[in-house]
């Protein structure tokens, strides 16, 4: 059977403030545990907001984490065309999501 990707389509910026929240959730949750230890119960937690939130704005854990990751990374694009060390950023970021 074919696995919907449907809901782990890149969605346009900008993002509003509770998608904020539980993007800088994922990434807070997922530094600290893991892909595998960040759960989505965890995040919606540390987001403030319930778990249901969670999946009505990204749909699945992997669609909120892929963009929280893009969302990261486009941050650090944009840092390096405004003078910042992109090789630096990037490899710190990558060490961050090496658990």
């Amino acid at each position: 059977m074919a696995q919907d990707d449907s809901r782990t389509v890149a969605r346009p910026e900008p993002w509003s403030a509770s998608d904020e929240t539980l993007l800088d959730a994922a990434i807070e949750v997922v530094s600290a545990h893991g892909y595998l230890g960040a759960t989505t119960r965890r995040i919606a937690a540390t987001a403030g907001v319930n778990e249901v939130t969670l999946f009505r704005r990204f749909g699945s854990k992997q669609a909120l984490i892929s963009q929280a990751v893009m969302r990261e990374a486009n941050r650090l694009v944009a840092d390096a065309v405004d003078g910042g060390e992109i090789g630096a950023d990037l490899l710190a970021f990558c060490r961050s999501y090496q658990r």
